[in-house]
């Protein structure tokens, strides 16, 4: 089958426009795409043709990295607040639940000394998730997984930096971190978090997360390949990707354009912006 832009929508417009990948490449990674006038304008494709079954789950799940904050709560990209809007975009305006799981054990597995600090970041943003939750009306569960996960997921380590960017150039193993053994394993932890969730729910997650995703669970796997937050810089690239000048984190939200696509998706769901629940946000997490 022979791929076309126009197959994919806005969704696979936008995709390219920070580099992550081509049509074909979607479709290598078992991706069909979602018509496009589904999914609020934020979902890429899905394991097969079952859009309309996935768009109508009882649950739907989003693990939020918090690993870029270093332990501290100011330093959270906004990418954050993304991931956990997510499911609520999807969740909104019909009976379904939203799950947010913060994997806490990963990130003090890979960074011992401050094990204490991201403890205290992850719990902070678990009630600032269920506070925005409770704001915009949405039912919602969510917790901190602060144990490792009960089962195994067996890949091959050479592999394990790049499932997580499968549509970037290939990542060199290893890379000579002091820590790299344990990033390693937290890297399979993070993929046996997938086994985790509940029955019937559909993990909604950005596109990125194909690789790990079909890892885990398998070329069927409940799961809505949905758009990143890009730089919005309009450099070609995640906003958690963007040189360190030109991040948005907790710290300069105020930054976040009024005139871009993610304002405008969160801005026809929710009736406030992505700019303003942001914020709101951030005052849970510091109050």
């Amino acid at each position: 089958m022979i791929d076309t832009m126009q197959q994919w929508g806005p969704a696979g417009r936008r995709m390219t426009a920070v580099g992550e990948g081509t049509p074909e490449m979607w479709r290598d990674a078992g991706l069909a795409p979602c018509p496009g006038d589904r999914g609020a304008g934020i979902v890429l494709g899905s394991f097969g043709d079952r859009i309309d079954e996935l768009l109508t789950a009882p649950a739907f799940v989003a693990q939020p990295c918090i690993g870029q904050s270093s332990g501290d709560v100011r330093q959270l990209p906004v990418s954050v607040v993304w991931e956990v809007l997510l499911p609520m975009l999807l969740a909104a305006g019909q009976p379904s639940d939203v799950v947010v799981r913060i994997n806490l054990a990963e990130e003090q597995l890979k960074y011992p000394r401050r094990a204490e600090q991201f403890a205290d970041v992850a719990h902070a943003v678990a009630a600032a998730t269920k506070e925005l939750a409770d704001q915009l009306g949405l039912s919602s569960k969510v917790e901190v997984n602060t144990r490792p996960p009960a089962s195994a997921v067996s890949v091959d380590t050479s592999t394990l930096y790049g499932i997580f960017a499968p549509f970037q150039p290939d990542i060199d193993h290893p890379r000579g971190f002091q820590n790299e053994d344990n990033i390693l394993i937290a890297f399979t932890w993070y993929l046996a978090r997938y086994r985790e969730l509940p029955d019937g729910a559909c993990i909604v997650e950005g596109a990125h997360m194909v690789d790990a995703v079909r890892a885990a669970l398998g070329p069927t796997a409940p799961y809505l390949a949905a758009l990143a937050l890009p730089a919005p810089s309009g450099r070609a690239c995640l906003v958690q990707d963007a040189p360190v000048g030109e991040r948005i984190t907790m710290t300069n939200l105020e930054a976040l354009p009024l005139d871009w696509w993610p304002e405008r998706v969160v801005q026809s769901v929710f009736g406030r912006g992505l700019r303003a629940l942001a914020l709101d946000f951030r005052d849970s997490l510091t109050s």
